[in-house]
């Protein structure tokens, strides 16, 4: 990969330390303290950032509307696209977006652990990829110099980035997907061009500083376009209006499916459980989805001499659709469950566990409960070389369920009463 082709736009965003920790969290939230239970914390040290920014990453509710500003500067317009095709592409296709006020009064984004928040999603993948800015903690599998864990430092806090009346703010997103490879005792990065197609970006806006440093209160702007070599700079107005895709979300919509569109608001069908289990703590979470898309989080504290606590909780709703896919929605947990390695293991029964049980040694795994039926997912391995602990791996069905309840509980659990159970006992 020729990293000077994403330099310049990637010092744009040094400052700012451009990338999505929330949606990070959120996608990694328990998964990750899932595999720290499993593996060990990760690490990162600055040259694995600096890795990162120097082009592993991308720097990156149900509103959204779809706007583009006047081009300017050379900027090139974004052109109606034809077709979804996806070319195949062997050379990253760095897009610069440029974000610009066009209102009358001052607007602001959020920044977080490595930057500018916003996300980017696929149509090739159903607007549910999340392709934009993420926090990984290793360095790349590519460099002969990444032979361990890196060891991170901690987050600046989030901040709202204020963009003037007529003013811009521009970042690089080096298109490319990023994913993590498990070499035992550490993490790395691998990184693939995207091809070029059809593409979404979003991003939330605010009013104050205040209201984006919190992410509360804000309106979702989303764009489509074409990513080629033609089309190397994509504006986007951060004054147009948001539109709603569950106006209201008290009426009851059709019943999810695994098929459906994230972007069309539907109910989740029945009951689902799922919780951790396993290990040494002070208290227990679970997690429940109800019809048509009612989230409870209960906790219960472990108390090691047998005396009865009150378990606590909150219950908040989730999106039942969304135009961003940093947001979890009813429609992505039916597309999970509808996966046929889940569907097999739920029709399977028993009770079985896919992947490391590290139970016996302290660790956790992941219960999920629907319908009657259950089963246990724990952390990858392989049944020929993990004769202890490991009776069958994890089909990738099971490893998609499971990023997506991560992104549930995290996602809800950032928002009010959910965040702010408490750690002890009342």
């Amino acid at each position: 990969m020729n990293t000077d082709r994403l330099a310049p736009g990637l010092l744009d965003y040094e400052p700012m330390h451009d990338s999505n920790l929330e949606r990070s969290g959120r996608r990694g939230g328990f998964l990750r303290k899932f595999r720290e239970n499993l593996m060990g914390p990760p690490g990162s040290s600055a040259l694995g950032l600096i890795l990162t920014l120097l082009g592993l990453l991308g720097a990156g509710g149900c509103e959204g509307s779809k706007s583009a500003l006047t081009p300017a500067d050379g900027a090139v317009e974004q052109s109606p696209v034809p077709t979804d095709h996806a070319v195949e592409q062997s050379q990253p296709l760095p897009l610069t977006i440029r974000f610009g006020n066009d209102g009358a009064t001052p607007l602001y984004l959020r920044q977080a652990c490595v930057g500018l928040e916003y996300g980017i999603s696929s149509s090739a993948g159903g607007y549910r990829d999340a392709l934009g800015p993420a926090f990984h903690c290793a360095c790349s599998c590519a460099d002969t110099s990444c032979r361990g864990a890196l060891t991170c430092g901690q987050c600046p806090e989030p901040s709202g980035l204020p963009v003037a009346v007529g003013g811009t703010h521009e970042v690089v997103w080096p298109a490319l997907r990023v994913s993590e490879t498990d070499r035992g005792t550490y993490r790395c990065l691998m990184s693939q061009p995207l091809p070029a197609g059809r593409y979404r970006l979003a991003v939330n806006v605010y009013d104050t500083a205040a209201d984006a440093m919190t992410a509360t209160a804000g309106r979702l702007i989303t764009v489509d376009f074409e990513l080629s070599a033609n089309n190397n700079v994509l504006m986007v107005s951060l004054s147009a209006a948001a539109d709603r895709c569950d106006a209201n979300p008290t009426v009851a919509t059709p019943v999810c499916t695994a098929t459906a569109s994230r972007e069309i608001a539907c109910d989740f069908p029945g009951a689902l459980k799922w919780f951790p289990d396993g290990g040494f703590r002070a208290y227990a979470d679970s997690s429940d989805l109800m019809t048509p898309a009612r989230y409870t989080r209960t906790r219960r504290f472990v108390d090691p001499v047998g005396t009865t606590t009150t378990p606590v909780s909150c219950t908040t709703n989730i999106p039942r659709c969304s135009l961003d896919a940093r947001v979890a929605t009813t429609g992505d947990i039916a597309a999970a469950l509808g996966h046929p390695d889940v569907k097999a293991a739920f029709a399977r029964g028993g009770m079985l566990v896919y992947g490391h049980d590290s139970r016996p040694v302290d660790g956790s795994i992941l219960i999920v409960q629907k319908d009657g039926g259950s089963f246990g997912i724990g952390g990858p391995c392989d049944p020929a070389t993990d004769l202890s602990f490991c009776a069958r791996s994890v089909p990738p069905g099971l490893m998609e369920l499971l990023r997506v309840l991560t992104d549930v509980d995290s996602q809800q659990q950032a928002t009010p009463p959910c965040g702010s159970l408490p750690s002890t006992p009342p």
